[in-house]
């Protein structure tokens, strides 16, 4: 269970939880949360709008896992209720009915997880894959299908260097709502900043041990948007940063940090 604001004002609680089942041959994964964001929307004339995404809903996920394999199965449903408001006029390319909408969404999955530890890995792998469309019957006021696939690997460089790399590509159907269309999702870039209909990122981590329970790291990482629309404009925007890390919990590997991070802007 936890909460959060920002410097901007932005607000939220939440509480959930993560357990496994029969020696870890079901995983699930859920929550509740009520949200207030507020963001910049730059749209397709890349200018900011300040934006407000008030939204109330739910996330349950499980998984099984195939045979003794590191390979999952499951399906993950989303419900959220979001109120939307511009602080000036609305856009006017976007729908006022995107303004109210209701998001009812199923995916199926495709997991792989060979990570050492799912909190703070040092080694291993972690693929997801998602099929997903949102549909009345689930609960959605709009029909649209979304589709992502991203990948986690860890790989030791030497007793205390271990190198991680990330990709994530993001794709969404033309009836997607704006704020639901993927962005550049990278640390020192703002959410939301740079949107598309199809987005694609790939990331590396150097992380140094310097103590048993002290680590550095240094980061960098490229993102590019895509759409056959017209109006998105297909951009290209990079990050770098370092950070530190405190191991809190041994016996999890639950660490605890601050990154800071630069984007273009």
């Amino acid at each position: 269970a936890g909460g959060f604001r920002t410097e901007n004002g932005s607000k939220g609680i939440f509480a959930g939880g993560f357990r496994t089942f029969r020696n870890d041959q079901y995983r699930y994964l859920g929550g509740l949360g009520k949200f207030s964001i507020n963001l910049d929307y730059y749209g397709p004339l890349n200018r900011p709008r300040a934006l407000n995404i008030d939204a109330i809903g739910t996330v349950q996920q499980l998984t099984s896992r195939i045979n003794n394999s590191n390979w999952m199965l499951g399906g993950r449903y989303l419900y959220f209720d979001t109120d939307i408001g511009f602080s000036a006029s609305k856009p006017a390319f976007i729908d006022r009915r995107q303004l109210d909408l209701e998001i009812g969404r199923l995916g199926f999955l495709v997991n792989y997880d060979s990570r050492d530890n799912i909190l703070s890995p040092s080694e291993g792998i972690f693929f997801e894959g998602e099929i997903a469309a949102a549909r009345d019957w689930l609960g959605a006021s709009v029909d649209f299908e979304d589709y992502a696939a991203r990948i986690h690997a860890y790989m030791p460089v030497s007793e205390k260097l271990t190198l991680g790399l990330r990709g994530d590509l993001k794709a969404s159907s033309d009836a997607a709502p704006f704020f639901f269309l993927p962005y550049i999702n990278l640390r020192g870039i703002p959410a939301m900043r740079y949107q598309g209909e199809q987005v694609m990122l790939a990331e590396t981590e150097l992380n140094w041990q310097l103590k048993p329970r002290w680590s550095l790291l240094a980061f960098t990482g490229i993102g590019k948007t895509f759409g056959d629309n017209p109006l998105i404009k297909s951009e290209t925007a990079n990050n770098y940063g370092v950070g530190f890390r405190y191991l809190v919990a041994s016996k999890l590997g639950l660490k605890v940090g601050v990154d800071v991070a630069r984007g273009p802007e």
